[in-house]
């Protein structure tokens, strides 16, 4: 297969794909390598080339270790706290791991906030996939997408910062009172 038509399976398997609903993640507790197996497979969709890796148990020590996600029982991880990680996993390509943790800290629902970010993250993959197959039909100029894509996306990642800091700003002052 060429890698014209690699990039077209891409892009057909975004539009296709979706993310992983909340009731379809494992209710039984499993062990981290298992954890990394299962997310390794779900979430390849995400990965750029062999060295791209989304999740290494040192990535899982280190996130438990800075209370993004809590610690495992018994050396198993829940529902949620797989939830967490596809988060975690997915974001942190555009937000820095201190950007994460602000936006979960808190959080007491942890599913509502994963169906939430999965289903927005659905609609955004749903939508880029359809603009590039789109642009790869009628022979749109890719480097030019690649350059939308690429700044838009860097400007949705300086408005979600810029609202983070806000809402730290706005959560320090209210301690304050």
């Amino acid at each position: 297969m060429d890698k014209r038509e690699e990039l077209k399976n891409w892009a057909a398997n975004g539009v296709e794909l979706g993310s992983i609903p909340y009731d379809k993640l494992p209710d039984i507790r499993l062990y981290m390598d298992q954890v990394i197996t299962l997310l390794g497979e779900k979430l390849s969709f995400y990965e750029c080339g062999e060295y791209d890796k989304l999740l290494s148990s040192s990535m899982i020590n280190n996130y438990v270790k800075n209370g993004l996600i809590d610690h495992p029982e018994k050396k198993k991880y829940n529902k949620e706290q797989i939830a967490t990680l596809i988060i975690i996993c997915i974001l942190k390509s555009v937000l820095s791991i201190q950007d994460i943790g602000a936006l979960l800290k808190g959080v007491e629902d942890k599913k509502g906030i994963y169906e939430k970010f999965e289903n927005i993250q659905t609609d955004a993959m749903v939508e880029v996939s359809s603009q590039l197959l789109f642009a790869m039909e009628n022979g749109d100029d890719l480097n030019a997408l690649a350059l939308k894509f690429a700044a838009e996306a860097n400007a949705k990642r300086a408005a979600a910062r810029k609202i983070l800091e806000y809402l730290g700003n706005v959560e320090k002052e209210n301690n304050k009172k």
